[in-house]
């Protein structure tokens, strides 16, 4: 369902699918994005290291601290890269050379040339943030003006480059002064919000976090029909639910229904919780059961 779908399906089920309405569109949307990250937060349905604006950090030399996107619950794991593959859609009037600094044009962005490999693919590394899709990027003497879907970076790394999950507890007192090198463990409880690495990165390096979010952008009231919510569609309906609990709750004579409230609430957590166990199913398929004390 469509945004407009679901505050539709809302109204009806509210017994206010006829103007004048009750609650408004800017009302509405806002109990949908209350809703739906409350969604995400308690039943972590996002999984996602693709987004680059929300899963990638660049690391800078010998900087420890970096903030993490608030659209981030959870960390799950993180990934150096040490190398990548940059692929163009517009080929630079001569080759770009192994050396180069590659600069985006809006993003301000750089990185550096590996090899080339053909006109259009480069391997890359120490990029020192996200380029924009469609900028133009330069050698300084060469230009390419990039389509709207490009440049696309992927992973290049011959080893999968791991970090290690570390507390501040586990790391000794003198963690934070260590000599700089490629990092191999990283912290998330040193600093509220903030990732850390470990130690002290000798250079520029891209880290991919795999996370648990929220949806990348916030539902609006401008064309709600091309906006989607980013939850598996089977959940759409507990955000209909969702939606109505909050609506019950506003003051007044033809709106404020604490009892209809409480329904819809409790319709709402049965969908949570039947995410929840769908969720943990599915992730012990991928795990091996301990051997029964029978077969010991």
């Amino acid at each position: 369902m469509t945004l407009q779908d679901v505050i539709n399906y809302a109204r009806y089920r509210l017994g206010n699918y006829e103007k004048p309405y009750l609650w408004v569109d800017a009302e509405m949307v806002l109990y949908a994005n209350n809703v739906i990250d409350q969604f995400c937060r308690e039943t972590l349905i996002i999984e996602d290291s693709y987004t680059g604006s929300i899963c990638n950090v660049a690391l800078l030399e010998n900087v420890l601290d970096y903030a993490l996107s608030e659209k981030i619950i959870y960390v799950e794991a993180a990934k150096l890269l040490s190398s990548e593959l940059l692929t163009l859609d517009v080929a630079p009037s001569t080759i770009w050379a192994a050396d180069d600094t590659i600069t985006g044009a809006t993003s301000g962005v750089t990185c550096n040339v590996v090899t080339a490999l053909t006109t259009k693919t480069y391997t890359v590394d120490q990029r020192t943030g996200e380029f924009t899709l469609g900028e133009s990027l330069s050698n300084g003497t060469n230009a390419a003006d990039q389509g709207t879907s490009y440049p696309i970076l992927t992973d290049n790394s011959s080893t999968p480059n791991l970090l290690t999950k570390r507390t501040s507890a586990q790391m000794n007192t003198a963690w934070r002064t260590q000599t700089s090198g490629e990092p191999t463990k990283y912290i998330l409880d040193y600093r509220d919000g903030y990732i850390t690495v470990s130690p002290p990165p000798d250079q520029t390096y891209t880290l991919v976090l795999s996370v648990r979010r929220y949806p990348a952008s916030s539902f609006t009231t401008t064309s709600m029909d091309s906006q989607t919510p980013e939850i598996p569609s089977q959940y759409h309906d507990a955000l209909v639910t969702g939606i109505c609990a909050q609506a019950c709750l506003k003051a007044g004579e033809n709106t404020y229904r604490p009892k209809d409230a409480a329904i819809f609430d409790g319709l709402f957590r049965t969908a949570i919780s039947g995410a929840k166990k769908h969720n943990n199913l599915y992730a012990s398929v991928e795990t091996t059961a301990g051997p029964h004390r029978g077969f010991i």
